[in-house]
């Protein structure tokens, strides 16, 4: 039951600024409080917080970290940004099956490569597109070779090659029509 929620994830805020403790290269024990074991770097965090109540300690640096929120697909169809119109929701599978990936706009993703795993570059089946957006779908990184564009409103259960779409999303942008 909770396998179902799990897989189904939708970006609802692309980029946040937040600052991130992490150790400064040479300093002892460096490269080991992100990922230094099964708990994410929870052990680290956890001695970090012994020693000096959250602040950094001596041979740390405060860096800013690229945040992407991740919340289930129920809680992102109540969003203001899926009322406004202009969201896109792409499926790893035909007929709006598998994972799912919402995107609310206007939003310019260069690489759907990412961020932390998430590889939409050569998984997309099928798409839905918000009443008031556009998907534009390059074939490469960075906006380089248009190959598609979805309209608002449109609905598509299968972009594999019969109907002239390609399955590869390297970058799209998510344009919202001027109320």
């Amino acid at each position: 039951m909770y396998t179902h929620w799990i897989r189904r994830f939708t970006i609802l805020a692309a980029l946040a600024a937040a600052p991130a403790t992490g150790l400064a290269d040479g300093a002892p024990g460096a490269g080991q409080a992100q990922g230094g074991n099964s708990q994410g770097g929870k052990a680290a965090a956890a001695t970090e917080g012994q020693q000096g109540q959250g602040a950094p300690a001596a041979g740390q640096m405060v860096v800013p970290a690229t945040i992407f929120m991740l919340v289930p697909v129920a809680v992102a169809t109540k969003d203001n940004a899926m009322k406004s119109g202009c969201w896109a929701r792409i499926y790893s599978g035909k007929n709006y099956s598998g994972d799912t990936l919402t995107l609310a706009g206007p939003l310019d993703i260069a690489d759907m490569s990412g961020p932390f795993g998430l590889n939409w570059d050569d998984k997309v089946d099928s798409v839905e597109i918000g009443p008031k957006a556009t998907l534009t779908v390059f074939d490469n990184q960075k906006f380089a070779d248009q190959v598609a564009q979805f309209k608002p409103g449109q609905r598509v259960p299968d972009i594999s090659k019969p109907l002239g779409f390609f399955d590869e999303f390297a970058s799209v942008r998510l344009s919202c029509a001027k109320a």
